[in-house]
């Protein structure tokens, strides 16, 4: 049985994008048409694995959009070609030690942040094993429109250097509204306008080229995965990809399966189990909650001292944070890290306003007093990942007015993004509800170097789109807040 909830007001307020998109926002679809795709949605979300675990331990289809979410094509060109440019500033900042401590001082009152911070210390004093880096990031943009007579620019949330989460349900999911689109015919829709996605190619491939640049025979790659993960079957099919396509084994091992039976032979190579690890892989590690016992630090810091190449190694993870976000948007900084000028005018078309609240800083009081004022423009971050985490409105208030000016200095002021709102329906646990909704794309890039530093690896590696109701402020896919989606490029 199909549901259809429809919103008792809907009134949609979409600032100037293009025509084209205007035209998109305004079409209505009979419920019989929406009832028929979302039972053929479902069967093919069933049928094709994009499928998630609940938190009860049951098997449900992933969360989806039934119509493709139209995003300018511009925007997205910009946020394919701005990736290998963020690519290259990770590698750049994370071989800047100096950089890295100097910038993250200010966040002493962060426990964890501190704890991966003293990793990073202690692996650079003792020296650095594995000088052979692995990035798999995700960089996630917004569009952002100030009022209702503004054109739309593509901004960027955050860059995700650790854990980039639904590579595969998203290309999955490409190929499912692929399928709609044709099946049903929609009026005004083509599937020649839908991206191709290929993180099921580009992702698996990155960790291939990593094992063999690793140089040993039959090493593995180790996935660090969070005990009774929900998100499972997004990890699988990179474990699938690897070995049919690369012939490369992956297993699935938690911190504590590393403390408990990983060691690190005479030699610098880490091993768990009998096998040789050549690349770690996070898809955990990134929160607080992923190290209840000292066990689990220990075991970071044991895979960071090894020859194993990390992904990402500590220093990668520290550059993703929310404060080095901050940094990078000060005048003079990306200047004094690149040298290439339209890479630069790239990377800083995307920064939105990023504030400082170090009480070191000599503006923090005129950021506090600004944010007072006016708390609905703005969002308070922490060094957080994984959603839900952020703070906003009024509660950004009563933050300023409770924090300690040392709590405060953990966390970052950014001007919040003004998103359009784009009418949609989403489908979860087999109920359709209308919304307005705002969407989230993610670019996924890869990055591989050698142990000289030089580049083997630097480019796009497929995307990402989220949406969810417009009245949410914050959370994922995995918090069951967004669902996937997939842009329809106007």
């Amino acid at each position: 049985v199909i549901l259809i909830h429809y919103p008792q007001h809907y009134h949609p307020n979409t600032p100037k994008i293009s025509e084209n998109l205007t035209r998109m926002l305004q079409r209505t679809f009979s419920q019989q048409i929406i009832s028929d795709i979302a039972k053929e949605a479902q069967d093919y979300a069933s049928c094709r694995g994009i499928v998630m675990n609940t938190k009860e331990g049951k098997l449900t289809h992933a969360p989806v959009t039934l119509i493709p979410s139209p995003i300018p094509k511009s925007s997205f060109e910009e946020a394919w070609k701005v990736s290998t440019d963020f690519n290259e500033i990770v590698d750049k900042i994370s071989k800047n030690f100096e950089f890295i401590v100097k910038h993250l001082e200010g966040v002493h009152d962060d426990e964890f942040t501190a704890q991966l911070i003293e990793i990073f210390k202690r692996v650079h004093s003792e020296g650095i094993r594995q000088k052979k880096t692995l990035g798999i990031h995700r960089s996630d943009y917004m569009l952002h429109a100030v009022d209702e007579s503004s054109v739309a620019t593509l901004k960027q949330v955050e860059l995700n250097t650790i854990a980039a989460s639904f590579s595969n349900l998203s290309s999955f999911v490409t190929d499912l509204h692929r399928f709609l689109l044709d099946r049903f015919n929609i009026e005004g829709y083509s599937s020649t306008s839908l991206p191709l996605n290929e993180t099921t190619v580009e992702l698996p491939g990155a960790l291939a080229s990593a094992v063999k640049l690793y140089g040993k025979e039959g090493a593995v790659v180790a996935m660090i995965v969070h005990p009774g993960e929900v998100n499972t079957f997004d990890q699988r099919w990179i474990e699938y990809f690897l070995w049919e396509k690369h012939g490369v084994r992956l297993l699935r091992r938690s911190l504590e399966d590393f403390d408990a039976r990983g060691t690190i032979d005479s030699e610098g190579h880490l091993t768990i189990d009998g096998n040789v690890v050549a690349v770690a892989y996070y898809r955990a590690g990134y929160s607080p909650d992923d190290y209840p016992t000292q066990k689990e630090w220990d075991a970071r810091l044991k895979i960071e001292r090894s020859n194993a190449i990390k992904c990402p190694n500590i220093a990668y993870h520290l550059v993703g944070t929310k404060k080095i976000q901050q940094v990078l948007a000060v005048p003079g900084i990306l200047e004094s890290l690149l040298e290439d000028k339209k890479s630069i005018e790239r990377l800083r078309n995307v920064f939105v306003g990023l504030y400082s609240l170090d009480e070191k800083d000599a503006d923090v009081a005129s950021t506090i007093e600004k944010a007072r004022k006016n708390p609905e423009k703005y969002v308070l971050k922490p060094q957080r990942e994984g959603g839900g985490n952020n703070i906003y409105g009024e509660d950004i208030v009563k933050s300023l007015d409770t924090f300690s000016s040392r709590k405060l200095s953990s966390y970052i002021l950014m001007d919040r993004i003004m998103v359009p709102e784009i009418p949609t329906y989403l489908l979860r646990a087999g109920e359709v509800s209308k919304v307005e909704g705002v969407a989230e794309l993610g670019i996924y890039s890869v990055f591989l170097s050698d142990s000289d530093g030089k580049v083997v690896l630097n480019k796009p590696g497929g995307f990402l789109l989220r949406t969810k109701v417009s009245h949410v402020e914050d959370g994922g896919v995995a918090a069951g807040v967004a669902v996937l989606d997939c842009p329809y490029l106007v």
